[in-house]
Parts: C-alpha cells; structure tokens; sequence
C-alpha cells in the first residue's frame, strides 16, 4: 500500500519564502510509516538557489523532487500545479506555496482524515489568514484571523458562490485528481477554485475544525493591486460564463447555475434594500438629491 504524501511547492524567485516553506514542509510527521514526500517545482530556469534548498531538504533525511519547467517568463500557476501532481508518488498531495506555513501535526490530521473516508476526494482543515508588512521579503506577521473553518463536509453550493478555501488546506486524493482532470492550464488565476469545483463533483471533501494552516498575505500597493484586482474579476466572469454555458448547453441545471445564482440573488436583495431607504427616507420627509 502507498503511504507516502507529496506536498507540492510552486516557488518562482523568491528563495527566502522557499527556505520558509522547507522548515515547514521538514517538521511534518505521519503516522506508523507514512513518507512525507517534497516536490519542488521552479517555474523558471534552472536555478542555483532552488537547487541549493532542495539539497538541505534531502540533508534533513526529507525525500524531494525538483522539477524546473524552463520557462524563463513562467508557465503560470496552473501548469505548475499540474507538473508537481504528475511528478508526485504519494496517495495523496497538497499544494504548499512558498509563501504559506503548516502546523507541524496538520499533514498527519489531513492524511488520517482522508483515510478514514474511502469514498471522500479530500480533506481540508481550519486555515487562518497571516497578513504581513511588505511585499517580496519575509516580514513579520502583523495580525492573523481564521479564514475557513469547518466541523462538517465541504459545501458545493458555498464553494460555487466562491471559494472559501486556499490550497494550503486542502488535502486532495490522487486518485480524485485524476478523475477531476488536473487543474486548467489556461487559467492564469482562480485555477484552485475551478478545481475545486470539478474536484467536488467526483466525491466529498471531509473537513476538521482544528486550524492548522496559514495563507500569509502582502498587501500590493498602486498598479500592482489594481492589475491583480481586475484579472481576478476578470477571470472570475469568464469562469462563471464558461460552467452557466455547460449547464445551457446540456439542458439542465448544475454547477453553472449555481456559481451565478448569487449574482441575481445579491442584486435582488440589493434593490429591495434600497426601497426601503427611499420609502423610509419619504416617510420622514426626506427628498432625495
């Protein structure tokens, strides 16, 4: 029986948050035999650094691939993702960004969760939100807060309104992953969302309250955050276009209808708001400028 688990590290020039995911990745421990496997992949050239950091993860007695995809501009998210799940040998994975960090009991938990649901395609665990100070170099966290949390299986309906769940919660069977069809490499960004979406359609995903991981976040400041705003709406309308067509074009009722319901409910609610401030408003006199 496979008892080995990959945790899969998108990382693309920034070897400080590299060196921060390894002490991460290094202080997991699995139950009875289980392996803990890191796949590393550089979506760049080959680099020095990345190699330098994969050989202190092997002189810690840790088993690690590094996969460097040669593209000097980068791939992008997606096909990075897709390279680490087709070089990873473990029963299951889960994607640990350069930038995040994992309490060290929270792989064991996630595996041990998953095992016990045959059926189920994942597990996901409680995550908090880190922001820190800064943009490129590792900083200080300055406030963190619980971002998903859950005693109960996943929610296809609240994950088709969006996605409550960043990858470093998320411990996805392979076998599931196969099913799902991998992540899309034509999405530049959201690609975790539309895979989970697809992801919750071959089977559930068992959650356990304990918050046990940390999507650390730098505020973008000026045409950083503005560009990186409008892409993710952006895509976040082309991806709900894209399931309402699947849903329209096979004459029924799915996961199209249910990732744009939200948008005519919030403007339902919105415009029966706003009556009753203006009837509230003409009740007390008040006119309208």
């Amino acid at each position: 029986m496979n008892n080995t688990v990959s945790v899969i590290t998108r990382t693309r020039r920034r070897p400080d948050f590299l060196r921060r995911a390894l002490s991460s990745v290094a202080a997991q421990r699995l139950p009875g035999d289980g392996q803990v496997e890191w796949v590393i992949v550089n979506d760049d050239l080959p680099s020095t650094a990345v190699a330098d950091i994969a050989s202190a993860a092997r002189d810690q007695g840790l088993s690690c691939v590094q996969i460097d995809t040669g593209v000097e501009a980068g791939g992008g998210r997606a096909a990075a993702a897709n390279a680490g799940v087709r070089a990873a040998s473990g029963w299951a994975y889960l994607l640990h960004d350069d930038d995040d960090t994992l309490a060290p009991v929270a792989l064991a938990a996630l595996s041990e969760a998953l095992a016990a649901q045959a059926d189920f395609a994942a597990s996901a665990c409680g995550v908090e939100e880190v922001s820190e100070t800064g943009a490129e170099d590792l900083n200080p966290s300055v406030s963190a807060s619980p971002m998903f949390q859950r005693d109960c299986p996943l929610s296809l309906i609240e994950v088709a309104y969006r996605n409550p769940l960043p990858p470093i919660g998320l411990l996805v069977r392979r076998s599931a992953f196969d099913k799902a069809g991998g992540y899309d490499d034509g999405l530049p960004v959201l690609e975790d969302w539309e895979f989970l979406l697809r992801l919750l359609m071959q089977g559930e995903v068992e959650c356990i309250p304990r918050l046990l991981a940390r999507h650390h976040r730098r505020t973008a400041e000026g045409n950083a955050a503005n560009s990186a705003d409008e892409l993710h709406r952006r895509w976040d309308i082309i991806i709900r276009n894209r399931l309402l067509r699947a849903d329209i074009n096979a004459g029924a009722g799915g996961i199209g209808a249910l990732a744009n319901v939200h948008d005519r409910l919030t403007g339902e609610r919105l415009n029966k708001l706003l009556g009753s401030v203006s009837g509230f408003a003409r009740r007390f006199g008040h006119k309208p400028r």
